[in-house]
């Protein structure tokens, strides 16, 4: 159908920085790979030069880049506007990019290909770089790209890597790294209005995962902007991050029981994990870590007595 791309980009913002956006809409406009789209879609921004910039950029590529905004220029979340950007897409495969984040020039092009060679993968997802030197010293942290900690090159069940991911076993992917089908994130009702901030993003992954198989790389596919602005950050300066997560564990265990998933492993990895973060009342908050650790080494040896 006239007026179709390939690949449609989603990109939410909310008050981010006017070069950290115009930074990353640059990376998409130098993919080697070039039947996309790119939505943006304004969260109620409440700084104007934000807005500016980006229905500046959509002016500029018309035929390729979008602006959207909420009803009343309301602000709902980034699961919100994801989902309005979705509703709007016209691509066969999704990626996301944050505003605060940018992509090498090969990045599209690689996850295309993947997804072509290996038609049962609904998920491609590869590496990131934890981006701290565009700040030259000021983050006094260096640049790093985790170890993966599954197989690369390979399609690996769904549900498997989503219970590693509740194990923290291996590292959960970023949402700059991850390329989608679109069919699976519509069947699946991907983005839920109202998600936490912090954990939205898991939310989406259980709910595909659960699916579908994934293709897993060891190509670097993003830039990950480490900043004391970030959602992330924020949670981690409030010491808000144990709470979030506890919250999504005890979200996904009805998830997994409204779907009726039979996972005797996967059940009993979400058991496991809130137990382990849960900060129980008779604990003070100084002590949560000590006990946290406790409750960690236990649980390792119990596995290890399992796996013997």
């Amino acid at each position: 159908m006239k007026g179709e791309r390939r690949v449609s980009i989603i990109m939410p913002f909310y008050d981010t920085p006017v070069d950290f956006l115009d930074q990353a809409v640059a990376s998409v406009l130098g993919q080697t790979f070039e039947d996309w789209e790119l939505v943006l879609v304004d969260d109620g921004s409440t700084i104007e030069e934000v807005s500016e910039a980006a229905r500046r950029h959509a002016g500029r590529d018309p035929s390729r880049i979008r602006y959207l905004q909420h009803p009343a220029f309301e602000n709902r979340g980034t699961s919100a506007s994801r989902r309005l950007a979705l509703e709007a897409c016209r691509g066969e495969i999704v990626a996301l990019l944050d505003s605060d984040d940018i992509w090498p020039p090969a990045t599209l092009a690689e996850q295309v290909a993947i997804l072509d060679r290996h038609p049962k993968a609904g998920v491609s997802y590869g590496n990131v770089l934890y981006w701290s030197s565009w700040a030259g010293e000021a983050l006094g942290q260096e640049d790093y790209e985790p170890e993966i900690g599954v197989r690369t090159g390979v399609v690996h069940p769904g549900l498997r890597l989503l219970e590693l991911f509740i194990r923290q076993r291996i590292a959960i992917p970023c949402p700059c790294s991850i390329a989608f089908r679109r069919g699976l994130l519509e069947q699946s009702d991907a983005f839920e209005a109202g998600n936490p901030g912090v954990y939205e993003d898991q939310m989406l992954y259980a709910k595909v995962l659960l699916r579908t198989d994934v293709f897993v790389s060891d190509r670097c596919w993003g830039r990950y902007r480490q900043h004391p602005g970030s959602v992330c950050k924020i949670a981690e300066q409030r010491g808000e991050v144990a709470l979030l997560h506890v919250e999504y564990l005890d979200w996904l265990r009805c998830y997994l029981q409204e779907q009726r998933i039979d996972n005797p492993r996967l059940m009993a990895a979400v058991r496991r994990q809130s137990w382990l973060l849960r900060r129980h009342s008779w604990v003070p908050s100084s002590q949560y870590q000590r006990v946290r650790w406790v409750k960690k080494w236990a649980l390792r040896a119990a596995e290890a007595l399992i796996e013997a």
